[in-house]
């Protein structure tokens, strides 16, 4: 028979020992729901993740039928290289934001995820981008500091003569506290900043915009690196986005000391919104930056 000796608590008791009859049942009891719960998040992320891959497919097919056959840009302006596969190499983090506004006199409770910084690859091939990047290792050493945030980012872009598209699905768990110190909240930690690690923060979007003038300029020159612009131009861009933002913690936002400088009212849940906007840039989750006030 193998027994296996490991600390666990029970009713407020540290044991040692085998598992004690009077906490057998609490144990099972915990243990169902931890994989539950697991089984849970596991099923949204792969429904995320369908969804993600669903809205990709039907955007690239929408795009690729709006743009006629032998629509070509003005060769004086823009040498179109799309039908040569470009390949990249890149660096990059992702940068991800929540503020809560006090009371007048209050400063911001601010929460920050202890970014990455990302080596990858990518290419592109007529109208579709794919980008792929990793940790670089040696440079993401400061859990001790700010604590660890685990993230997943897929986005994929389509780039047509007359529209650019963009598809993404981000989900951020772990933040610290970067405008409080611990002894100002009253915890106490081993990090250097306050950290909440039970945050989990997802944002599912889509955004589109038109580019009028699209004969002259190539939108995608200075995305997909897969066009030339011979000669400086711009152009109005009209469009717009959809974005479903979902936050979650297993307790409040707001540290019991700072209950008091913040709105009681104030309520965290999901939000979807629909928004036109007439723009310059197309609207891009590349920085994500949540506000709450």
């Amino acid at each position: 028979m193998l027994e296996v000796v490991m600390p666990y608590t029970c009713s407020g008791k540290t044991f040692t020992t085998p598992y004690h009859s009077d906490c057998h049942a609490s144990l099972l009891y915990h243990l169902c729901a931890l994989m539950s719960g697991a089984r849970h998040t596991f099923k949204l992320a792969a429904r995320a993740a369908a969804l993600t891959g669903a809205c990709v497919l039907m955007l690239g097919t929408a795009c690729a039928q709006s743009q006629p056959l032998g629509d070509t840009f003005d060769t004086a302006y823009v040498k179109d290289y799309s039908h040569i596969l470009t390949g990249r190499l890149y660096s990059s983090t992702k940068y991800n934001k929540m503020q809560l506004g006090g009371l007048k006199g209050t400063k911001a409770l601010i929460f920050r995820p202890n970014s990455k910084y990302n080596f990858g690859v990518g290419a592109s091939y007529h109208a579709l981008t794919l980008n792929i990047g990793v940790g670089i290792p040696g440079l993401n050493k400061d859990q001790d500091i700010r604590g660890e945030t685990r993230y997943f980012d897929a986005q994929a872009n389509v780039y047509t003569k007359r529209w650019a598209s963009n598809v993404f699905l981000q989900r951020f768990q772990g933040y610290y506290i970067s405008s409080y110190t611990l002894p100002e909240l009253g915890w106490v930690q081993e990090t250097e900043f306050a950290t909440r690690p039970d945050i989990t923060q997802y944002n599912l979007g889509v955004s589109t915009v038109h580019i009028f003038n699209n004969d002259r300029f190539s939108y995608r020159a200075a995305f997909n690196q897969d066009a030339w612009q011979r000669k400086s131009q711009g152009s109005i861009l009209g469009g717009g986005y959809l974005t479903y933002f979902h936050l979650q913690s297993d307790s409040s936002l707001v540290p019991v000391r700072l209950a008091t400088l913040y709105d009681p009212d104030f309520n965290c849940g999901g939000v979807a919104s629909w928004t036109s906007v007439p723009a310059q840039a197309m609207p891009t989750p590349w920085c994500s930056r949540s506000m709450f006030s």
